[in-house]
């Protein structure tokens, strides 16, 4: 009897650690994605303040030929 108890509890920590375990990568996933998705976010307004730069650089051009 003694014995199925200390598998017992041996099967219930190592069952913990696995837990703990999967807990830590879905929480290291987690974190990595936001910093993705952070990162993407940053690249997207860098890319719209790009691409107004060009059309505003654009627009400058055609009233400048319009006013020589």
């Amino acid at each position: 009897m003694h014995n199925n108890e200390a598998s017992t509890s041996n099967n219930l920590s190592s069952f913990t650690d696995i837990r703990n375990n999967i807990e830590n990568k879905i929480d290291k996933n987690l974190s990595r994605s936001k910093y993705l998705s952070n990162k993407i976010l940053q690249y997207d307004r860098f890319h719209l303040n790009t691409m107004n730069f060009k059309t505003a650089i654009k627009k400058f051009r055609y009233r400048i030929k319009r006013t020589l």
